[in-house]
């Protein structure tokens, strides 16, 4: 499951590379971007739950959602794709290595990006047994979390 895919574009690659993925934003026009590519894509709100029993997929990720959301937020955000994994959840996201033009940026969009970078990694660990942190580049990390 892609959570928050937006337009398709992880969604595709995952895909591409062979995962029978489903895809999921809030956003109608995102999702009906990403149907228009042919991909397995629908419009739900994963903060009020999913339709899908628990364990329902092998690998549940989300790219970039995670920090643009209040902290009570991403705790629900996290509680959920852990119920819906089977085993493994991967956040792609921001690191706290700071840059100028994407602090003002997250500023001006007014999520919780600062509250973000200094506290994921305690909110990943209060919800998930094992985290694992890979840097895959400047600012950004996979956070690899198990039950």
């Amino acid at each position: 499951m892609d959570i928050g895919c937006g337009t398709g574009a992880f969604t595709a690659a995952l895909q591409h590379e062979g995962w029978k993925v489903e895809g999921i934003d809030a956003a109608q026009a995102m999702v009906s971007q990403a149907r228009s590519k042919n991909l397995n894509c629908s419009k739900g709100d994963i903060l009020n739950g999913l339709d899908h029993p628990d364990a329902s997929f092998d690998l549940v990720t989300a790219a970039y959602v995670a920090h643009g959301l209040r902290q009570d937020d991403r705790l629900a955000l996290f509680r959920e794709a852990r119920r819906l994994s089977a085993s493994t959840v991967l956040f792609h996201d921001y690191t706290d290595d700071t840059r100028f033009l994407t602090s003002i940026v997250e500023r001006l969009e007014g999520g919780d990006y600062f509250n973000f970078i200094r506290t994921v990694q305690e909110e990943l660990r209060s919800v998930f047994r094992n985290l694992e942190v890979i840097r895959v580049g400047k600012q950004a990390a996979w956070y690899i979390c198990s039950k």
